[in-house]
């Protein structure tokens, strides 16, 4: 009875699970410029205006005037890219045309994409037909054994700087270009598989693959400060110990006791102004007295002993010197 029981718990609760039914949906849309283009775009203009040495500039009073991009794709994103870039590079940036001493113009040549592709296999195609006949398609779609797709983006950029009141042409960057890319491949209709700039290594339905990436571990070239990376200056709002900004060098003074070994660490420059004292001669050692008569004679090769009127070698002292440190310390 007990078995006849369960069986038929088991198969009412089978039918129970069957013959109720459900479904989820969530709501999605999408911007009207895709996400890649975007990407691209930015990235171009990244590397394009990173490409720009603006230390020639340095410490000058620079009114930056962008009448000259107007009408340019993401103006905005180029202007605070610029500017993010002169003041890093030290560039004092005036608000006011007429109280700067020098104008820097920008244009661009191009900011925009492209796409290409190359199919290995049958494209898709419409079958001509004189009159529709049930059940035959009238397209055949596309079969590919291999294809790739590439869409680039460009930025094409220069700048210029000349004086404001002689109109004297002072400084030009050239032209800087760049263009960024995103890749996809499919392999026997199995796809895609993207890379390309923006983004690391090779993906798979948004999964990056495993030893893909290898391509971004990038060695340091240069000790310019990169306005697309992380960095950190001294807050001139900040106060010092002397009640004003901090300084990125101070004097400060070497101890009396050397390190072990005698040697001065490398962070210890010394400043131009103080050069090391020169070492003082020895004094002369007086020539030995002639013995008078009747005193002992000295035996060539003994130990001859100096007169205790000889001053001592004079101490050495370690000058003042200029440490190196960084903002915030």
């Amino acid at each position: 009875m007990r078995l006849v029981f369960s069986r038929k718990l088991l198969l009412f609760m089978a039918l129970a699970c069957f013959s109720v039914t459900g479904c989820g949906t969530t709501g999605t849309s999408n911007t009207p410029r895709t996400a890649t283009e975007m990407l691209l775009l930015s990235n171009a203009v990244d590397e394009a205006v990173g490409q720009i040495d603006l230390s020639y500039i340095a410490g000058k009073e620079v009114y930056f005037d962008t009448q000259y991009l107007e009408g340019v794709v993401d103006k905005g994103y180029v202007i605070g890219t610029l500017r993010q870039h002169l003041l890093a590079s030290g560039v004092h940036l005036i608000e006011a045309k007429d109280k700067a001493n020098y104008i820097l113009e920008v244009r661009s040549g191009g900011i925009g994409t492209d796409s290409s592709s190359v199919l290995v296999g049958v494209p898709q195609m419409t079958i001509p037909q004189v009159m529709p006949i049930p059940g035959i398609p009238s397209s055949i779609p596309e079969i590919p054994l291999a294809k790739r797709g590439k869409q680039t983006g460009l930025a094409k950029l220069a700048m210029f700087v000349f004086h404001r009141e002689s109109g004297q042409i002072v400084w030009q960057s050239g032209i800087q270009q760049f263009s960024s890319t995103a890749k996809d491949a499919w392999v026997f209709g199995m796809g895609p598989f993207r890379s390309g700039t923006i983004q690391r290594g090779t993906a798979l339905a948004g999964n990056v693959l495993p030893l893909t990436d290898f391509q971004w571990e990038e060695a340091e070239t240069s000790s310019r400060v990169k306005f697309t990376e992380a960095f950190a200056w001294s807050d001139p709002g900040k106060p010092g110990r002397n009640g004003k900004g901090k300084s990125a060098i101070e004097t400060v003074a070497v101890t009396k006791t050397p390190p072990a070994g005698g040697v001065i660490p490398a962070s210890a420059t010394l400043p131009a102004a103080a050069v090391p004292p020169a070492a003082t001669p020895a004094p002369a050692v007086p020539a030995p007295a002639v013995p008078a008569a009747g005193a002992p004679a000295t035996t060539p090769g003994a130990p001859q002993l100096l007169p205790a009127s000889i001053p001592a070698a004079p101490a050495l002292i370690l000058p003042t010197v200029g440490v190196f440190r960084g903002p915030g310390n």
